[in-house]
Formats: C-alpha cells, sequence, structure tokens
C-alpha cells in the first residue's frame, strides 16, 4: 500500500487524523494568538498591572513577561497560522496555556478577582474564572493535538520541505553506529 492510501485508510480509521482538523486547530489558535498579541502590544504598564493583580509574581519581575508576552504570542500565532516549525510553534502554545492555566488556577484558589489580561488590558476586560479556566484547557489541548498531529497539509514548512521528520521517520542506528557514539565500549 501506498503512503496516500495508508493515509487515507488511517483518516477513516480515525477521523481526528484528518488533515482538515490540523488545518482548522492551527487557524484558530495561530488567530487567537495573534489577536491577543495584537492588542497587547502597546499597553505594556496595564499588562504589567494586570500581571500583578495575579500575585504570582515579585513586582520587580514584573515587567519581563508585560514587554515579551504579547511578542512571543505574536510570533506563535504568526507560525501556526502559517504552518511553520508548526510542532514547535504547536509546544510553545501548550507550554504558554500551562502556564495561563495554572496562573488562573491559583488566582481562582485565592479568590482573587480581576482582569484576566487575555484578549484585553482594559480594567473592565473579561474577569478570572471558570469560563477562561475551561478555555485555556481546551486551547491547551487543541495545542497538544497539533504537537501529536502527523498532517503537513497547507504548511509553509512542507512546501518548503523543510521540517525535520520525527524520529520514528528515521532509521534506527546499526550496532555499528553505537561505535561512534561511545567509544571505547
Amino acid at each position: 500500500m501506498t503512503d496516500a492510501g495508508a493515509a487515507a485508510e488511517n483518516v477513516r480509521a480515525n477521523p481526528l487524523w484528518h488533515p482538515a482538523g490540523a488545518v482548522a486547530a492551527r487557524l484558530v489558535l495561530g488567530g487567537i494568538f495573534l489577536y491577543s498579541g495584537v492588542s497587547k502590544i502597546g499597553h505594556v504598564a496595564d499588562l504589567a498591572r494586570i500581571i500583578n493583580g495575579y500575585r504570582i509574581l515579585h513586582l520587580e519581575m514584573v515587567n519581563f513577561p508585560a514587554l515579551t508576552l504579547p511578542w512571543l504570542e505574536i510570533i506563535v500565532g504568526a507560525m501556526l497560522l502559517l504552518g511553520l516549525l508548526r510542532r514547535s510553534s504547536a509546544l510553545v502554545s501548550c507550554g504558554l496555556y500551562g502556564v495561563f492555566i495554572i496562573a488562573v488556577g491559583l488566582a481562582m484558589a485565592r479568590g482573587i478577582e480581576s482582569p484576566c489580561g487575555c484578549f484585553s488590558v482594559a480594567a473592565e476586560s473579561e474577569r478570572i474564572g471558570w469560563q477562561v479556566l475551561v478555555r485555556d484547557v481546551f486551547l491547551g489541548l487543541l495545542s497538544a493535538y497539533l504537537v501529536v498531529h502527523p498532517s503537513r497539509f497547507a504548511e509553509v514548512d512542507a512546501l518548503l520541505g523543510s521540517e525535520q521528520p520525527r524520529v520514528s521517520e528515521t532509521s534506527p542506528p546499526t550496532a555499528d553506529a553505537a561505535d561512534d557514539w561511545a567509544p571505547g565500549l
């Protein structure tokens, strides 16, 4: 059976592996990150105030995430939209959502009622709560889906042929190669 035939058989067996699922997930996550980052880019002081409101970082440490988070969200969003280093971008997205989930969970456990800072830095924006936590968990799972999804459909990397093969796609090392790795054994 050809690779295309095997891929079609996998899609029939499990519709979650359909290439359209990965494209949709990339577009949703990329759009969310891009919108979120752009909405915060010129409001560093307001974002620092919101981050400080979570009461996780010392006041002296709040400026660094306030300066870098919007840019990181824009870069990850653009890379996901384009399909550039999709797995790596999705892995960074998983890490960001992991941090967001922990921050929101800790704030809820402490009874902190402040803006979440997800899509706006305005004082009257969405508040920390269950809706934010559930949304972040869902988007974190969507990011994890992109990390493990095998399709490269509609990705810039696929057009350029630039993504490195996965470990499972490379041939295993031979006995002779073991000598190169551990000389003298």
